[in-house]
C-alpha cells in the first residue's frame, strides 16, 4: 500500500473519530463556540498528524543472504518489454481514478462559488448598506462572506432588526470559512459518508452560535416566533450560504431553551488527548531494524582470529599488526571526516533554526497587524449598524406620526359624515311631516 493510500485512510479515520466524539459527548452541550473551535482544530490535526512519525530502532543479528544477481544472466541484446500499463498496479490505477474524481468535484465547487459570487454582485444594494443586497427571487434571508441578502416580503420588513442582526453575526464571525472548509473536505474525501453528517453538525452548530448571540439582544420568544414564521415560507437556499430559516428548527428551539452547561463539562475536551495519543502509538511508530551489533560481533571475531595467527607466527603477526594499524588509521580518518560532516550539518541546522525564528517573528508581526485592522473594521461596522438602527427608528417614528395624523383625519371625516347624515335624516323627517299634513288637508 502506497504512502498516499495510507495517508488517506489515516485522515478519514481521524475525521470519523472527530465526528463520533462530538456526537457522543458534545452535541447536547451549550458551549457552542468551543465546539466550533473543536471542529476547526480537529480538522487541522486530522490533516497534519499523519505526517508525524516516531522511529523505534530494534537491534537484530545479521543474516547471510545470497546475491542472486551473480547467478542471473540476460541474453545479449534481449531485454523484457514493459509498457506504461504493465508498470501500473491496481492500487495506482485506483489512485489515478480517485484524483480525477477529486479534480472534477473541486472544479464543480469552484464553479459554484464563482456563480454564487457573480449572482450576488448582480443583486441591487440596499440604500442603507452596500453589503446588504435585495433578492426578489427568494423568500428568506441568507448571508455569504461579507454580504447579507434580504428578500422582498412583509415578514422581513416586520422583523428586519432580528434578521439583519442574525445575518450580521454570520458575517462578523466569518462562518462562511467553516462552510467552505467542510465542502472542500467533502469533495476531497468524497468516499467518506461521515463527512455528510459532520457538515450537518457544523452548520447546525453555527446556527446555535448565532441563536445564542441573538438571545442576548432580543426577546427569546419573539425570536422563536420569527423562526417559526420563516419555517412556513422556507425555500431551498444556496448550498454554500448561511440561511436564516436553517433546517432542524426543533433542535434550535430546544437549544435556545436549554439550561447553560456547567463549565466543568468543558473537561470533556481533555478526552481528545488520549484518543490522539492512542492513534499515534498505534499507527505513527515505525520500527527500524539495525545490524550494528552483528557487525561489531563479526569484527571482534576477525580480530580474535588474527591474534591467534599472530601468536603462531610472529613475522606474519608483525605484518598483520602493521596492516591493522593502517586500517585503524584509515578508520580514524573516516571518523574525523564524519565528525566534520556532522558539524557542518549541525551548523546548517542552526542556520535553519535562526531562519525559522525570523520567519516566526515576521508572522507574529503580520498577525498583530491583521488583528489591529480587523478590530478597526469591526468598530466601523458597529458604527454603521448603529447609524442604520437610528435611521430605522427615526423612520418608524415618522411612520407612527403619519399614522396618528391619518387616524385623526379619519375621525374628523367620520364625525362630519355622521353630522351630514343627521341633517339629512332631519330634512327627510320634516318632509314626511309636511307630506302628511298636505295629505290630511287633501282628505278634508
Amino acid at each position: 500500500m502506497t504512502s498516499i493510500s495510507v495517508y488517506l485512510l489515516k485522515v478519514n479515520l481521524l475525521l470519523s473519530v472527530l465526528y463520533l466524539f462530538y456526537f457522543l459527548f458534545l452535541r447536547k452541550e451549550t458551549f457552542v463556540k468551543a465546539n466550533r473551535i473543536y471542529f476547526l482544530s480537529g480538522i487541522v490535526v486530522s490533516l497534519v498528524l499523519p505526517f508525524f512519525t516516531y522511529s523505534k530502532v530494534i537491534m537484530v543479528k545479521a543474516v547471510p543472504f545470497l546475491d542472486v544477481t551473480r547467478f542471473t544472466s540476460v541474453e545479449a541484446g534481449v531485454l523484457p518489454v514493459q509498457n506504461f500499463w504493465n508498470l501500473l498496479n491496481a492500487e495506482q490505477i485506483a489512485l489515478v481514478l480517485y484524483a480525477v474524481v477529486v479534480f472534477v468535484l473541486m472544479l464543480r465547487l469552484v464553479k459554484r462559488i464563482y456563480n454564487l459570487v457573480q449572482y450576488l454582485k448582480s443583486l441591487p444594494q440596499s440604500p442603507f448598506d452596500k453589503n446588504t443586497l435585495i433578492d426578489s427571487d427568494t423568500k428568506e434571508a441568507y448571508s455569504f462572506w461579507k454580504w447579507i441578502i434580504l428578500p422582498q416580503n412583509k415578514q422581513v420588513v416586520a422583523n428586519s432588526d432580528i434578521i439583519i442582526a442574525h445575518e450580521a453575526i454570520h458575517v462578523k464571525q466569518r462562518h462562511t470559512i467553516d462552510v467552505l472548509i467542510i465542502n472542500v473536505l467533502k469533495n476531497i474525501f468524497w468516499f467518506n459518508p461521515v463527512l455528510i453528517l459532520m457538515q450537518k453538525a457544523i452548520n447546525l452548530n453555527l446556527e446555535y452560535i448565532v441563536d445564542q448571540e441573538i438571545s442576548k439582544k432580543f426577546d427569546v420568544y419573539q425570536y422563536q416566533m420569527t423562526l417559526i414564521q420563516f419555517e412556513k415560507v422556507k425555500t431551498q437556499p444556496f448550498a454554500l450560504v448561511n440561511s436564516f430559516a436553517f433546517p432542524s428548527l426543533k433542535k434550535r428551539v430546544l437549544m435556545l431553551n436549554t439550561q447553560k452547561s456547567p463549565i466543568m463539562k468543558k473537561l470533556k475536551f481533555v478526552l481528545t488527548a488520549p484518543i490522539l495519543a492512542a492513534f499515534f502509538l498505534s499507527f505513527q511508530i515505525k520500527v527500524k531494524a539495525e545490524v550494528l551489533s552483528a557487525i561489531q560481533t563479526e569484527y571482534e571475531n576477525v580480530i580474535t582470529k588474527e591474534l591467534v595467527v599472530q601468536n603462531d607466527t610472529l613475522a606474519d603477526g608483525e605484518e598483520t599488526l602493521t596492516r591493522q594499524k593502517a586500517e585503524l588509521k584509515a578508520q580514524r580518518k573516516e571518523l574525523a571526516l564524519m565528525q566534520k560532516e556532522l558539524e557542518i550539518q549541525q551548523q546548517k541546522l542552526e542556520k535553519l533554526r535562526e531562519e525559522l525564528k525570523v520567519q516566526k517573528e515576521e508572522l507574529a508581526e503580520k498577525q498583530s497587524k491583521t488583528a489591529v485592522l480587523s478590530r478597526v473594521e469591526t468598530e466601523n461596522r458597529k458604527a454603521e449598524i448603529t447609524a442604520h438602527k437610528k435611521e430605522m427608528e427615526s423612520r418608524r417614528a415618522e411612520a407612527e406620526q403619519q399614522r396618528t395624523e391619518v387616524k385623526a383625519r379619519l375621525a374628523e371625516l367620520k364625525a362630519q359624515r355622521e353630522k351630514e347624515l343627521a341633517n339629512r335624516k332631519a330634512e327627510i323627517t320634516a318632509r314626511k311631516k309636511e307630506m302628511e299634513s298636505r295629505r290630511a288637508e287633501a282628505e278634508q
